[in-house]
């Protein structure tokens, strides 16, 4: 996937995400973005800023199918 900003397009750069991506979200603040794919189970957590991966979570492991779709939900 490449990574690119509003303010500089021409300024991305790739991150190599599993499968292919589906579904990506990013937090509020624009910060993070988490990545699903319809090659994989697992949701990859992506810092736009340095544009990292961070970590992997693995869906399947916590009891879901799989990572396609995503939704955001702020803990309070």
């Amino acid at each position: 996937m490449t990574v690119r900003t509003a303010t500089k397009p021409e300024l991305g750069r790739s991150v190599p995400v599993l499968g292919f991506p589906l579904a990506i979200l990013s937090d509020p603040d624009g910060r993070i973005a988490f990545v699903s794919g319809a090659e994989s189970t697992a949701v990859e957590v992506i810092d736009l800023e340095t544009r990292n991966l961070v970590t992997t979570l693995d869906t399947q492991a916590a009891g879901a199918p799989s990572g396609h779709g995503l939704a955001y939900v702020p803990v309070a």
